[in-house]
């Protein structure tokens, strides 16, 4: 029993160790999930069940809705634009570092859009100052982190995006699928778009990707409203009591 008691310890303490990325700890690594792109991810440091993950996770089911609104009016989408071909299925994980949503419609076309609170993430540098640096950066977490075991085919490009100048990445995985990542950043804030695909089709997971931006305002806008002015968000060292506030603002 203590045998077994020590070993829970150890593999606690990995799991630890493997999410504090030079102070990137907060972002989920999705390790030990079937995530949903199709493949589950390779656990090798999460003793977590998929039950608690979730739960450590903060990711809720959403109901069906016309148009969604991250908390703390980070980012919207409108979930009627015509890049949703078919009935959503919505996941959300909140925490003060990062905002997820996940889509997934009727026929498993998968769609995420993930908001960063930088004042989290320092290691990833200041992207109004260093920005090609950030953006590096930036992609090498997700292909290390969020996607371990991935290859990146090329270095993030620079492109013109419904957020204006945004980066392009193209990761391809073990499985032989392929995610495009789209970013952009606003102040200490940045926004991350998801989409994967099968292997030689590049060119439709960057369309997509475009559409995509198309139906999502950063920061957010509610329906018949202007982008919000500023975000509400939680700033690192902040109290228990702000934290309570924040979150009874927020619901996260």
């Amino acid at each position: 029993m203590q045998i077994r008691k020590s070993m829970k310890t150890s593999q606690l303490l990995l799991l630890l160790s493997a999410l504090s990325l030079a102070g990137c700890s907060h972002l989920p690594t999705w390790s030990g999930l079937k995530w949903p792109f199709g493949q589950k991810q390779q656990n090798t440091s999460s003793t977590l069940s998929k039950k608690d993950y979730a739960k450590q996770a903060n990711q809720v089911d959403l109901p069906q809705r016309k148009h969604y609104v991250a908390p703390g009016r980070a980012f919207s989408v409108d979930l009627t634009a015509p890049v949703f071909t078919s009935k959503l299925s919505l996941k959300q994980s909140c925490t003060p570092q990062a905002i997820t949503l996940t889509m997934v419609d009727q026929r498993a076309h998968q769609y995420r859009v993930e908001w960063l609170n930088l004042n989290y993430y320092r290691a990833l540098g200041q992207p109004a100052e260093q920005e090609a640096a950030f953006y590096d950066n930036l992609t090498r977490f997700y292909q290390t982190r969020i996607y371990p075991n991935s290859e990146l085919i090329a270095p993030a490009q620079s492109i013109n995006s419904p957020f204006g100048a945004s980066r392009y990445a193209t990761l391809k995985r073990s499985s032989g699928d392929q995610v495009g990542i789209l970013m952009t950043y606003r102040g200490q804030t940045a926004l991350i778009l998801q989409y994967p695909q099968a292997q030689g089709q590049t060119e439709t997971m960057r369309a997509t990707l475009r559409q995509l931006a198309q139906a999502v305002q950063f920061p957010a806008s509610a329906v018949g409203q202007s982008a919000a002015d500023q975000v509400d968000m939680l700033l690192p060292g902040a109290d228990a009591t702000q934290r309570a506030n924040w979150q009874r603002r927020t619901g996260c």
